[in-house]
Parts: structure tokens; C-alpha cells; sequence
């Protein structure tokens, strides 16, 4: 079994880079020259790197699948939209255009509780703080499985393109006004998951102290980002590339202390298996 999850890992991180090799031209051929679009695709290869690096090492550890599907189901929604928004420029109908729509419709939901609520209350070794904590778990998972079913059957045009959901159902047409009203619940979620840090702080040796300083510091970084795009949507003012660019940016600090804490304070003791591959 252990031989098996090694040999998934090191696959699904191969085939996350292959999707990533895909979507920078696919984005290009359509027109897309958005460098926020082009960050958030660099963030989801380096969620599947680590992640996968973790899972490869560690694969009875659920914190490194977390990391490696939220990269994987990232990477996927970019090259379904970008296939989608370039099929839709052409007048002829395009094989699997519809299915791509199908999968953009919906992988918002697990990216969302990935990012919000899985990483923090998971990090570092793949198991809630205490069995109080389960409860949390269970609540996002529920969330996150209701949530994408409603938005996968949700009829009508698929996030700002012009094409129509294949496989939606009228009687779920308010799928998405579900998903945003209920959306400050997930929030809720992801606030209680970054206390969990908290409490993992207090009863942690001084290594792990450390280790979590790192995704605190990532997770703050996050933040702020999302409240400063917040705000500039709520104040409906046009943000300049720039201010979306400088946002997007922020995703980039989870992956990158995640892979602080593992190479530099030895989280998983994968420094000793790089240093051995550089070797």
C-alpha cells in the first residue's frame, strides 16, 4: 500500500506539471495576457510540488495530499477554462468544450475549503489538533461535497463565459446565489481552522513552534490580499492589473512556507532526500 501512494504521488505531481506546461500556451493561444491569471498558475504548480514532495516522502500523511489536490484541482480549472474560453472563440463546435464548462462550474467549492480550511487545520502532520477538532472537519467536508454537487448541476452560463452549463438542471438555478450567500460560512470555517494553529502552538515543542510561525506568516500575507480585494469590490472601483497582480501574489507566500518548514526546520526531513538527489 505504501509502495502504491509513493508511486501516486510522484504521477499526479508529473501530471500536474504536464497541466501547467499546458495552460501558460492554452491561456496565450486565447488571448489571455493577464499576469494575476498567470501567478495564480505558478501557485498551483508550487502547491503541487510540495505537496507531492510531501506525499512522496510522507504518504501516510494527509497534509501532503491536501497540498498536492488543491494544486492538482487548481491547475485543472485553469486549463478547463482556458480550453473552454478558446473553444468559445471559434464558430465551429469544439470537442470536450462542454465538459471543460462542466468542470469550471464547479472547482471553486474544494479549492475554496482546501485553502480556507483543510491546509491550516491539517498542517503539519495531517490530523486535526484534537478529536474536538474533528467536528470542524466533518463540517467542511460537508460543505465542500454539497456545495460542488449544487454548482456541477447548476443550469446557465459557466463563471463570466458565454457558455452554458451541459449538465445543469433548472431545479438547481439557485446553486450559485447558495454558494455566495453561504460563502461567510466557509469563512467562519477557515477562521476557526487558523485558531486550531493556535492551540497546535501551545502544546507544540519549540520546532513546530517554528514550523507554524511560517504558515501564520503565509496565511496573514493571504489575508490581506483578499481584503484588499474585497474592499476594492465592495467599493466598485476597477482595480488596475497591478492591484490585481500585487493580490494574486499573495497565494504565493502558503506554498512557499510551507516549503520553509519542511526544508528549513526539517518537518518531514526531506532536505536530507533533496540534498541526496542534488548529490
Amino acid at each position: 500500500m505504501r509502495r502504491m501512494r509513493v508511486w501516486a504521488a510522484g504521477t499526479l505531481a508529473l501530471v500536474g506539471v504536464a497541466l501547467f506546461a499546458v495552460s501558460v500556451p492554452l491561456r496565450l493561444a486565447g488571448g489571455d495576457l493577464d499576469p494575476a491569471a498567470h501567478v495564480w498558475t505558478l501557485a498551483s504548480l508550487g502547491f503541487v510540488f510540495i505537496g507531492g514532495l510531501i506525499a512522496w516522502k510522507r504518504p501516510e500523511n494527509r497534509f501532503g495530499w491536501v497540498i498536492l489536490g488543491v494544486g492538482m484541482i487548481a491547475l485543472v480549472q485553469s486549463v478547463a477554462y482556458s480550453y473552454t474560453a478558446l473553444a468559445d472563440q471559434t464558430e465551429e463546435r469544439v470537442f470536450g468544450a462542454g465538459f471543460t464548462a462542466w468542470v469550471t462550474s464547479w472547482a471553486s467549492a474544494p479549492l475554496a475549503v482546501g485553502l480556507l480550511v483543510f491546509v491550516p487545520l491539517l498542517f503539519p502532520d495531517g490530523r486535526p489538533p484534537s478529536r474536538r477538532w474533528r467536528a470542524l472537519l466533518k463540517l467542511a467536508v460537508f460543505w465542500l461535497v454539497l456545495s460542488t454537487v449544487l454548482l456541477a448541476l447548476k443550469p446557465g452560463p459557466v463563471e463570466d463565459l458565454p457558455v452554458g452549463n451541459p449538465w445543469g438542471v433548472e431545479a438547481f438555478s439557485f446553486a450559485r446565489t447558495f454558494y455566495e450567500v453561504g460563502f461567510p460560512f466557509v469563512a467562519l470555517l477557515g477562521l476557526l481552522a487558523f485558531a486550531s494553529l493556535a492551540f497546535r502552538y501551545r502544546s507544540s515543542g519549540p520546532e513546530q513552534r517554528q514550523q507554524i510561525k511560517w504558515v501564520v506568516w503565509a496565511f496573514g500575507v493571504l489575508v490581506i490580499g483578499v481584503a484588499v480585494t474585497s474592499v476594492v469590490h465592495v467599493l466598485s472601483v476597477r482595480p488596475s492589473p497591478l492591484v490585481d497582480l500585487a493580490s494574486v501574489s499573495t497565494v504565493l507566500a502558503l506554498p512557499l512556507a510551507v516549503a520553509l518548514a519542511v526544508l528549513r526546520y526539517r518537518l518531514y526531513a526531506i532536505d536530507r532526500l533533496i540534498s541526496r538527489t542534488v548529490a
